[in-house]
Order: structure tokens, then sequence, then C-alpha cells
């Protein structure tokens, strides 16, 4: 996850950035950059992150999970050297696009690796380590950014990726992946680095020998899009999913954090500085994401998702749909429709997430900030009520219980 750290600082970049882009006295070239330019600037990183996902996941399977772990650290070390050597706006969007395949390659990678080897009892907790550790990023970012310029925020930032691939090599591969490529004699040797004794990795083995072929059994039961929407329950599942990935991104919590920072505190004029309010907003998410490592598996999903879309949603934002989102997917859909709705859902979040920051700037002009902020204060409050009414229960519930119930068979006390 030393990876998420780089992505919350990418996210947290243009908040510091686009300030010094639109003063001439530090702009590039002393020209002040225009609309249209710092919306791409913001936005092209998440079209970027649509566009390889399907990328990531063929590396993932057929090559390795590493594989597809220093593809990622790559594309974020080659982004920050164009920022640190580029003297344009063009190679800065050319940086933010490889950042965005970066960031396609954590929402893959991370999820796969860290849950194939990690133990049952914490494979919960550290599924959000990733928000976690992105929200690190960003508080770094908020923090150092205005003191530092735009090519200097690059140097100490290309660090965390060289870090990362450095260590990354020193890891052992996923013995779930080596398995399924009938490398048994690997996959043993990758369970003893893990386990540290082989008491423990001989017994990790033979669940995973099940799991595997299980797996090879249901290979030709895959799953397309097309027979997600043949059945019922994974067509509600689906739709689930599309609305609460809605409700994360048009709740305006890209626009806030990750975006327009530093510009929307600069335009409600507050008694703090701006920059002061950023690493403000940053320990907020923080403490937010702390609490959804320990709550995650004890609160319950759908509280965790309505209670953030109602008060303190920055702070709590960290632990509702951010976290969760995810979690709840592989929660509602069966293992064969799994893999195929991940990969969908993926592609609609990263989709939303680059509407919504693209067109961001142009809203602010057509219907200012208040009534940016109407909206997405609507959509939180739909999404508080679409969560009560519509989103089964999933904690402590098997996966046959979870799809009658979407299937319509049975209520959700059952």
């Amino acid at each position: 996850n030393l990876v998420s750290v780089t992505f919350g600082a990418v996210n947290g970049w243009t908040s510091p950035s686009l300030l010094i882009l639109r003063n001439p006295e530090t702009a590039v070239g002393g020209v002040p950059i225009t609309l249209e330019e710092e919306s791409w600037l913001s936005s092209i990183l998440y079209l970027a992150a649509l566009f390889f996902v399907p990328f990531f996941s063929h590396v993932s399977q057929t090559l390795g999970r590493k594989s597809a772990g220093y593809v990622t650290g790559a594309a974020f070390i080659t982004g920050w050297l164009f920022i640190i050597f580029g003297e344009s706006i063009t190679l800065y969007l050319v940086a933010r696009f490889f950042m965005g395949i970066g960031g396609s390659g954590i929402n893959v990678f991370i999820t796969m690796y860290c849950g194939e080897i990690a133990e049952d009892t914490v494979r919960g907790s550290l599924g959000t380590f990733r928000g976690l550790l992105a929200n690190v990023g960003t508080i770094y970012m908020y923090a150092a950014g205005p003191y530092l310029t735009i090519s200097m925020m690059a140097t100490v930032s290309v660090i965390i990726p060289v870090l990362f691939v450095v260590a990354l090599f020193f890891l052992p591969e996923s013995p779930m992946y080596l398995m399924t490529k009938d490398k048994e004699e690997e996959a043993m040797k990758s369970l003893l680095w893990l386990c540290g004794n082989k008491e423990a990795a001989d017994l990790e083995m033979e669940e995973l020998k099940i799991v595997v072929t299980e797996f090879k059994t249901n290979a030709s039961k895959r799953f397309s899009l097309k027979d997600l929407l043949s059945f019922k329950g994974t067509r509600r599942a689906l739709l689930l999913s599309f609305i609460l990935a809605i409700v994360q991104q048009f709740s305006g919590i890209y626009v806030v954090v990750l975006g327009f920072c530093a510009s929307i505190f600069e335009m409600a004029g507050t008694d703090l500085s701006p920059h002061i309010s950023s690493v403000i907003i940053g320990f907020m998410l923080l403490t937010g994401s702390l609490l959804a490592s320990f709550l995650t598996d004890f609160a319950g999903r759908r509280i965790l998702i309505i209670v953030p879309q109602i008060i303190l949603f920055l702070m709590l934002g960290a632990l509702g749909l951010p976290t969760l989102l995810y979690v709840v997917i592989a929660e509602i859909f069966n293992p064969e429709a799994r893999g195929i709705a991940t990969l969908t859902v993926n592609g609609v979040v990263w989709l939303l997430a680059f509407l919504i920051i693209k067109f961001y700037p142009i809203l602010l002009t057509i219907i200012k900030g208040y009534g940016c902020f109407w909206i997405f204060s609507g959509v939180c409050i739909l999404g508080a009520f679409y969560t009560y009414f519509q989103l089964p229960e999933t904690k402590n519930r098997s996966i046959e219980s979870i799809l009658r119930e979407l299937n319509g068979e049975t209520d959700k006390n059952s």
C-alpha cells in the first residue's frame, strides 16, 4: 500500500498547484492557466484510469500480481518525471495521464494482491489501508505543497513510487496466482515466506488447493456482461453498485478533497488560510480512514454508508462509500459474476470521477459554488435514503442468504 500514498499525493497535487498556475507571477511562462486547461489537468487522470482497467486486469491474470504492481509504480514514476522536467501545461497533462494509469493499477493490483496474501481474520481491516495511506499522501501534499514549487513537489513525491518498486521486488508472488498457473512448488515457497513456518504454510496450502480447484471447475461458468443482466439478483446487484458509485462521485468528495480543496476555501473567504483549511480537511479524512479500519466489521455496512451522507461528511466519508463500495460489491455478487461486475463498476467509477472533476470548474461559472454544493447535498440525502431502503445488510451473512434476498426469495430479516 506504499504506492497508495503516491496516489493520494497525485489527487491532492491539484489543490496547491492550481493556485500556483493561476498566478501570473508563478504560472508556466507567466501565462495563467485557462479554465479549460484547469479542468483537463484535474480530470485527465480519471480518464486514463478508465481506459486501463481492462489492461491491468489482463496483466494481473496472465503475468502475475507483482507484474501489475511494477507497471503501477512505473506509471507514477514516469508521471512525476514529466512534471519535474516539464515546463508546459501540455507536459503536465501527459504526466497526469500516466498517473491515472497508476491509479487504475492500484484499484486492481492492491485489491487483488492484498486480498490473496492476507489471513481471513485481518483481510477486512487491511482492505481499508488503501484509503488510509492515500489520505496520508493527500495530507502531505496539502501541507508541503504551498511551500514548494511544482517541480519540487514532484521531486519529493517521486521517491515514494521508487521505494515501492524496490520493496515489491522482495515480496513473494501471490500464492493464489501461482497455483492457478500450476506452480505448486513456487506457491509453497511464497506461503512459507508469508506464514513464517511450515506448519501454517501447509494448512494454507490445503485450503488454497480447494479454492483453486473450485476456481478451475467454475472457469467455464464465468459471467459476461450479458450474463449479469440475465438474472434478477445480478441485475439488482449491478443497479445497486451503479447507484452507489453515482452517489460516491456526485456527493462532491472528489471535488472537495482531491481536486479543488484550497480553491474552495479561498472562495469561501474563511478566516483560516486556504492551505491550513486543506490540511485540516486532510486530517479529518485520515481520522475517518482510521475509524473505518475498526468499524467495518463491527457496525455493519449500511449504517457506515448512510451516516456519512447526512452528518460530518468529510471525516466519516472516508469510512463510507470510498471504503465500502468494493466491500459491498464483493458481497452482493456470486463468485462467478464478481470479476466482471468489479471490472464494470470500476469503469463506471472512473468515468464518473472524470465527468465531475472535468465539469466542476465550468459548473462554478454557471450555478456558482452554492449551486454546486446544493447538488452535492441533495445527492448525499438521496443516497442515504436509497441505501436504507434498497441495500441489504451483508454483515455476518452468507453469500447464499444475500443472493436469495436480492432475487426476492426472502425478506431481509430471514
